[in-house]
């Protein structure tokens, strides 16, 4: 696999007797690549070819990256991808504290952005489930029943735990509508 540098011990992680890449050995390219794969084309940048991971160290790469577009594409994954849902517990546990709030917020915005647009999703894409609400309450945003306020809620929770813009429609690059 080429990903443009040396893999080090801290690439690599040990589940019983298997020896594993770790989310932060994945090149922003091969991201983009099993995004597609997925049938996610969220991003350009990736090499054309496919890439297959789990889905909990995809996520779990995805919210770690310092790539404000690759933290986002966890969006448009999970909403075409529903089923990773029950997964996103194992991708938390994998991740500093700092990404986890990404992959909480990002997650949750998901979860909303669901809510107010599941009519359109469904229109395009076909029926799909509803993301279960993980992590909500620990946000401080379960109780909310309209998405737009929900969104800015979030989107200010963000910027309090991590100094960096919210994961709310306008931080999601969502037109109102």
């Amino acid at each position: 696999m080429e990903t443009g540098r040396l893999l080090g011990q801290k690439d690599r992680i040990t589940v019983g007797t298997a020896t594993l890449l770790s989310y932060s050995a994945i090149h922003p390219t091969e991201l983009v690549d099993a995004l597609n794969t997925l049938g996610v084309c969220f991003l350009q940048g990736g090499s054309g070819a496919p890439r297959n991971f789990a889905p909990a160290l995809l996520m779990a790469a995805l919210a770690s990256s310092p790539e404000a577009r690759l933290r986002m594409a966890l969006i448009p994954l999970l909403l075409a991808h529903p089923e990773f849902a029950a997964e996103v517990r194992q991708a938390e546990r994998s991740l500093p504290a700092k990404d986890a709030v990404v992959l909480r917020c990002t997650y949750t915005a998901a979860v909303w952005l669901r809510a107010k647009y599941g009519a359109r999703l469904e229109a395009a894409c076909g029926p799909q489930p509803a993301l279960p609400d993980l992590f909500g309450e620990a946000l401080g945003i379960r109780g909310q029943t309209d998405a737009d306020s929900a969104l800015e809620v979030l989107a200010q929770r963000q910027r309090e735990l991590t100094g960096i813009g919210g994961a709310g429609a306008a931080g999601a690059g969502v037109s109102q509508g």
